[in-house]
């Protein structure tokens, strides 16, 4: 008889209801992060008081929630679950694909016509990525040859606001393909940045010589660090040559500049079934093979530092708890080897 654990079915069931109401409160921020408990300014904006009793009623049944002399409150497990809801919110701006998966399936609508929640999207990647920045930034603060940071895909702008507290005087280069990311991080910068001394706009990226001429202004006479948070797989195509190939334009143009790369990996079948019952990946990488992402595997990442211009300086790697020990997503820092291969002659001749 074939095992069966009678926790399966009600788990996967749950997703359907308990995303898309932890995520709509935790947009509406219902519940304080700080204090567990339910901010009543926060729900007297929100009209319809029966449903957002429904949803705290149904969450507490799921002991997310719990309720305490007629107020709502979160449970220790609830706590975590909506400290950590911005990783529920890109898997959710892909809702209406599932949603009309029928009309999909019968080739009845086009998956490309399918609208994705762009706002959710953004939103939620500038906040799941905000894990990744603070130790290469910390790393950063050793570096005192650079004045200037280029973001490739900035994004919502939390990276640049976080790297202005690091370095207040640094100049900024913003680019994104998305138009509604560009007008987001204008407006989430608008306090933080000096026009004189930024430039945000939108670009392909792999236009290396396009956007490098389109921030001249800002790059003239300045010595800019490269960040790229999950970039790599937009312009992959699944195929490493086409990453080597953009990160050799990037050299030609930028020779001195170092490289702040953060990329998600490719597991196979067999580590997504060991993880599945504590990992978003299968989710993820779902929904990147829905819109065409070229994810990479971890052997195909490394490959990119064979006959490469650049040296790996630093590497940390994020939930490699499998059993190959293959980490879901990694932030490396690159220098060029000319810089250190100059360096060591400087030495060299010093200590002979």
């Amino acid at each position: 008889m074939e095992n069966y654990n009678i926790k399966t079915l009600p788990s996967i069931l749950r997703g359907l209801y308990a995303t898309p109401i932890i995520c709509e409160l935790s947009k509406n921020n219902v519940f304080s992060k700080e204090t567990k408990k339910i901010n009543k300014e926060n729900c007297s904006k929100l009209k319809n008081k029966f449903m957002l009793n429904l949803c705290s009623e149904y969450l507490s049944q799921l002991k997310i929630t719990e309720n305490i002399k007629n107020e709502w409150f979160l449970t220790d497990v609830g706590y975590e679950i909506f400290r950590r809801s911005n990783s529920f919110f890109v898997p959710h701006s892909y809702r209406n694909v599932v949603l009309n998966l029928g009309e999909i399936l019968k080739g009845k609508k086009k998956i490309e016509n399918i609208k994705i929640d762009r706002k959710e999207n953004i939103l939620g990647s500038g906040l799941t990525h905000l894990r990744y920045f603070y130790q290469p930034l910390n790393f950063c603060k050793s570096f005192k040859d650079f004045d200037t940071l280029i973001d490739l895909g900035c994004g919502n702008g939390d990276f640049i606001k976080l790297a202005l507290k690091v370095k207040k005087d640094l100049k900024i280069v913003g680019i994104d393909l998305s138009n509604d990311s560009v007008r987001t991080c204008k407006k989430n910068l608008k306090k933080y940045i000096c026009h004189k001394k930024s430039i945000i706009f939108n670009s392909d990226i792999s236009k290396v010589t396009y956007w490098k001429k389109k921030s001249s202004r800002i790059l003239k006479n300045s010595n800019p660090i490269i960040s790229m948070w999950f970039m790599l797989h937009e312009i992959s195509d699944h195929k490493v040559k086409n990453v080597k190939n953009f990160l050799k334009k990037v050299y030609k143009n930028f020779p001195k500049s170092s490289l702040l790369i953060g990329e998600i990996i490719k597991h196979d079948n067999n580590i997504l079934k060991e993880i599945h019952e504590n990992s978003l990946m299968p989710e993820y990488l779902f929904f990147h093979k829905l819109s065409g992402q070229g994810i990479l595997s971890w052997d195909d990442y490394k490959s990119l530092l064979v006959d490469s211009p650049y040296l790996l300086e630093y590497e940390w790697k994020f939930d490699n708890e499998n059993s190959k020990k293959i980490p879901s997503a990694f932030v490396w820092i690159l220098k060029p080897k000319k810089i250190i291969e100059t360096k060591n002659i400087k030495l060299w001749k010093l200590t002979k």
